[in-house]
């Protein structure tokens, strides 16, 4: 099997077949995953970025390929942002309100106390929550791609 060192991580192309096959099963009109930085430089996160990229495009020489890729590029309300992100995951291209499921990103979040800037992402969604009584998620279209200047916010991918 044949192998890659990303980041000094090894990802084994299998990872890539097998994201490549669920996705040529199901056949979706859109793809969101992680950029070269995962959101948070976690190393899954990373690797799965990558491999699902990679499978996309595995896609395309097959002419299969999804309508359109996006990559997370967080975005909860008008403040700073936390993060060191890539130029692709810092740049949202499209914007949708998530306040509806607020709540539920907020105990899938909890789930994951392991990660050290978990405690901290829940208190800036519910700060924004408190603060502006809305929240949104932020996502990058990288496939094909979209001009990076003032982008237009469209309230569904």
């Amino acid at each position: 099997m044949a192998l890659l060192e990303l980041a000094g991580i090894t990802v084994r192309f299998g990872g890539v077949v097998a994201i490549a096959a669920w996705l040529g099963d199901r056949r979706p009109n859109a793809v969101i995953t992680f950029g070269p930085h995962g959101v948070t430089n976690d190393a899954d996160h990373v690797v799965v970025g990558a491999a699902t990229r990679w499978a996309v495009e595995r896609l395309a020489e097959s002419g299969m390929a999804p309508h359109a890729v996006y990559v997370v590029a967080p975005v909860f309300g008008p403040g700073q942002r936390r993060y060191d992100l890539s130029p692709e995951e810092g740049a949202a291209s499209h914007r949708i309100e998530i306040t509806d499921v607020a709540a539920r990103k907020l105990a899938a979040l909890a789930c994951h106390a392991s990660q050290e800037d978990t405690a901290e992402e829940i208190a800036e969604l519910r700060a924004a929550l408190d603060r502006d009584g809305a929240v949104y998620e932020g996502y990058t279209r990288v496939r094909p791609t979209v001009p990076a200047a003032r982008p237009t916010f469209f309230s569904r991918l």
